[in-house]
């Protein structure tokens, strides 16, 4: 979950890009169902600044030891979540010494950093394109980045589970419910003319119960970024509370929690269908939130009593999703192709029994070292 996150500062100030952030049980799908839309990196470097991963391998490694003892068997877990849902065998996890990941190798990798167990999550969608703004910068510290907590006590209060999301930030999924199609135009910028989401839709969209909505509220909103104002080197005058529950750009650059909320900006993402009602959101994505995830309200595990800040269209909640959902796995392999070795290794490996049985021996001594073909 991306839940009252700030992105690295120099990042913030260099690029104007923030982290994404911060569900086993298989349904039955049709064609027409997985072709519904999903919402991810755009990679086209006229529009864009983020590519997929390399040989579709996500290279990370831990700030220090403390996060590597604390986060290393959640998220090979999260992953082993991804592939049961039936991901791809060929999209793997590395584990990388700290050397490899940085000076200019810092950009190629994935950096975890521990929060604690009452800390906040985030993560970098993707890679940064080459030729990026982010790939020019000299600091350090900006870089691919993940930022994740033990706590049970927020997102999807489950530690495999947010892991699994942020996981899927990571391959360059975005949140399901920013997709700008699903919003209504009108007083929330970026939206496209949607009927799901918004204050025309039945005012399903309640900023206010946000945690960090009354800190905005009381010190009487924030002087921003004005991404809008290219005088006064870029600073407006204070933009109020009611501004940044309606604008991602004003909310990302306050660090207001609903950035993790409303609809990005068009160019920032795919989507790959023109849907825009409900019929047409994946409420079964692990890629959206639950209603309560970061709102005001105590939780814990099977004990959510957290208010609701988005609402389906028929004014109920949306749940905790307990795994990534075909459409999800559908939007890997949109993203990222698949390879025919793969593809093959999989569907003898479904066949079961003796046909199985014999692929597995046979496979580990037949796979070339190209990615897209292979000798059975």
């Amino acid at each position: 979950m991306r839940l009252f996150f700030a992105f690295l500062v120099g990042l913030v100030a260099e690029t104007g890009h923030v982290l994404a952030g911060s569900r086993l049980w298989q349904p039955n799908t049709s064609t027409t169902h997985l072709d519904r839309r999903y919402f991810v990196i755009n990679t086209d470097r006229s529009e864009g600044d983020r590519m997929i991963w390399p040989n579709r391998q996500i290279r990370y490694c831990f700030v220090n030891d403390e996060a590597d003892d604390a986060l290393d068997e959640l998220i090979n877990a999260a992953h082993d979540v991804w592939l049961r849902m039936g991901l791809g065998s060929e999209f793997t996890i590395a584990k990388v010494g700290r050397d490899e990941c940085t000076g200019d190798h810092r950009f190629d990798t994935l950096m975890f950093y521990w929060t604690g167990d009452n800390g906040r999550m985030a993560t970098f969608e993707g890679l940064p394109a080459t030729g990026s703004l982010i790939r020019n910068s000299e600091n350090p510290n900006v870089r691919p980045r993940s930022e994740l907590t033990t706590s049970t006590r927020m997102g999807m209060l489950d530690q495999q589970l947010n892991f699994a999301h942020e996981l899927g930030h990571a391959w360059g999924l975005y949140h399901e419910h920013q997709n700008p199609a699903f919003w209504s135009r009108g007083t929330v910028s970026n939206a496209l003319g949607g009927s799901v989401f918004g204050p025309e839709n039945d005012g399903n969209w309640r900023c206010q119960n946000l945690k960090d909505y009354q800190d905005r509220v009381n010190g009487g909103g924030l002087v921003v970024q004005n991404p809008n104002n290219p005088n006064n080197n870029g600073f407006g005058p204070r933009v109020g509370v009611e501004t940044l529950c309606k604008d991602y750009d004003f909310a990302r650059k306050g660090q207001f929690s609903a950035r993790d909320y409303l609809p990005m900006p068009k160019a920032m993402g795919i989507a790959t269908s023109s849907g825009m009602s409900t019929d047409d959101v994946d409420w079964s994505s692990i890629m959206i939130y639950p209603s309560g995830a970061g709102a005001i309200g105590e939780a814990s595990p099977a004990n959510d009593q957290r208010a609701a800040i988005l609402l389906k269209t028929d004014g109920s909640r949306i749940p905790i999703n307990d795994s990534p959902s075909q459409r999800d796995i559908a939007a890997m392999h949109k993203l990222y192709g698949r390879s025919n070795r793969a593809i093959a290794k999989d569907l003898l490996q479904k066949a079961g029994g003796t046909v199985t049985s014999n692929f597995k021996k046979l496979f580990p001594e037949s796979q070339g070292n190209t990615d897209g073909s292979g000798c059975l």
